[in-house]
C-alpha cells in the first residue's frame, strides 16, 4: 500500500503540465504498483508534443502578420507622403460642376514684344489639391456723411468742421490738418497730410532709422485702433526713401495662411515723413468669409500655361523663376479672392501670375449685369 501511494505521488508530480495537474484528479486503480504509468507518461509525450507544435504554429503565423503589417503601413505612408495635401476646407461645400468664379486673368497686362521664355530648375512645391475661396462683404451701397465723419474722427483726429466732399465713389473730408478719403466702393480710407507729395529732403539723415520708423509707425496705428488683431508685425517695405519722399511700413493682409496680392491688395500702409511725422495712412482691410472650395492646378501646370497660354499676367522679359507661390487676387470691389500663383523671376526682378482655379471652373465671358459682382452684406468671418 505504500508503494502504491508512492507511486501515484510519482505519477501526479511527474503527470503535472504547465502548473496545471492534469491528472490530479484521476483515479490509480493499477493492481501493480507499475501499472497504468507507461500508458500515461506516453499521453503526457504526446499532450507536450501536440503544445509544442502548436506553439510553433502560432509564432510563425504571428511573424508573417508582424511582417504583413510593416509592409502595408510602409506602403500606406509611402501613400500619403505622395499625395498632394488638401486644404483645410472646414466643411465648405466644393464648386458645383455648373458653377465658375471670375476671370482673375481678364484684362491682365502681357509683356509686350516676344513672348517671354521662362525656366524653373528647382524642385515644384507642394500644393494642396483644392483651396478656400472667400467672399468679400462689401460696404453698403450707402453710407452717410456721419459715418465717415465719425470714421475720420476715431481714426484720425480729423475735427468736427472738416469739409464735407460727398462725391459718388469716393467721399473726401479736408481739414487743415489732414484730409480723409473713403472709398465707397471698397470701404478702404486713406489719411494724407499736407506734407504727402512734397518731399523737402531725401537725406537718409533727416529720416528714422529702419527699427525707429517701425517702431514710430506701430504705435500711431495701435494708438488710433487701425490695428487688427490677426494683422501680425509690420515690416520696412524695400528701405529706400521714395520718389514721395517717405519711408512706408506694411502690414500685409493675410487668409487662411495664403498672402493676397493684386491692384486691390489689402494691408495697412504707413508713410514717414522727414523726422518721423506721419503723412500717409491706408486701411485696406476687407471682411470676408470662406464661401467654396475650388479645385486647383498643380504648379507644374501654371508653370506650362506661363509659357503656352494667353490667360496669365506677364510683368518680366522672362528668365529663371526664383520662386512659385500661391496667394489671392485682389481687385478692389470683386466679390471674390480668388487663389493664383505668383512667379517671381530672378533676372529682372519682375514677376508673373497664372490663375490657379481648374479652368472648367474659371467663367471666361462674365455677364455684365452685375460687374461689381455685388451681394448682400452680412456678418464678417474671421480669416
Amino acid at each position: 500500500m505504500k508503494m502504491v501511494i508512492r507511486r501515484l505521488a510519482l505519477s501526479r508530480r511527474d503527470l503535472s503540465f504547465d502548473g496545471f495537474d492534469t491528472y490530479a484528479l484521476i483515479p490509480y486503480h493499477c493492481a501493480e504498483p507499475t501499472q497504468g504509468l507507461p500508458r500515461r507518461c506516453a499521453r503526457e509525450a504526446r499532450v507536450r508534443k501536440d503544445t509544442r507544435m502548436w506553439r510553433s504554429t502560432y509564432t510563425r503565423l504571428s511573424l508573417v502578420a508582424l511582417v504583413a503589417c510593416i509592409i502595408g503601413t510602409l506602403i500606406i505612408a509611402a501613400i500619403l507622403v505622395g499625395r498632394r495635401p488638401r486644404a483645410e476646407s472646414g466643411g465648405y461645400p466644393r464648386l458645383s460642376s455648373d458653377e465658375r468664379v471670375p476671370d482673375v486673368a481678364d484684362g491682365w497686362y502681357r509683356y509686350p514684344g516676344p513672348q517671354p521664355v521662362f525656366t524653373f530648375d528647382g524642385p515644384f512645391p507642394k500644393m494642396p489639391d483644392e483651396v478656400l475661396i472667400y467672399e468679400v462683404i462689401l460696404p453698403p451701397e450707402s453710407v452717410s456723411e456721419e459715418y465717415i465723419r465719425e470714421l475720420a474722427a476715431r481714426h484720425f483726429e480729423i475735427p468736427a468742421h472738416a469739409q464735407y466732399y460727398p462725391q459718388s465713389l469716393i467721399a473726401s473730408l479736408i481739414a487743415d490738418t489732414a484730409k480723409v478719403r473713403y472709398d465707397r466702393l471698397t470701404g478702404y480710407v486713406t489719411m494724407t497730410t499736407p506734407e504727402w507729395g512734397r518731399a523737402t529732403t531725401r537725406d537718409p539723415n533727416d529720416f528714422p532709422t529702419p527699427d525707429e520708423a517701425l517702431q514710430i509707425a506701430t504705435d500711431y496705428v495701435v494708438e488710433h485702433n487701425l490695428l487688427p488683431a490677426d494683422a501680425g508685425e509690420g515690416r520696412l517695405s524695400g528701405g529706400d526713401i521714395g520718389a514721395s519722399g517717405i519711408i512706408q511700413i506694411n502690414w500685409t493682409y493675410r487668409i487662411g495662411g495664403y498672402a493676397t496680392w493684386g491692384p486691390g491688395a489689402p494691408g495697412i500702409y504707413v508713410g514717414l515723413g522727414p523726422g518721423g511725422k506721419v503723412v500717409r495712412v491706408t486701411k485696406r482691410w476687407p471682411q470676408c468669409r470662406p464661401w467654396k472650395t475650388a479645385p486647383i492646378i498643380t504648379p507644374n501646370e501654371a508653370f506650362k500655361m506661363l509659357n503656352e497660354s494667353d490667360s496669365v499676367f506677364i510683368g518680366s522679359k522672362g528668365g529663371d523663376v526664383q520662386s512659385i507661390v500661391l496667394a489671392y487676387h485682389c481687385v478692389p470691389g470683386e466679390r471674390y479672392l480668388v487663389p493664383t500663383y505668383y512667379f517671381w523671376i530672378a533676372d529682372d526682378k519682375g514677376y508673373a501670375a497664372v490663375p490657379a482655379v481648374r479652368p472648367e471652373y474659371i467663367d471666361r465671358n462674365p455677364s455684365p449685369a452685375d460687374p461689381r459682382h455685388r451681394h448682400p452684406a452680412g456678418p464678417a468671418h474671421a480669416p
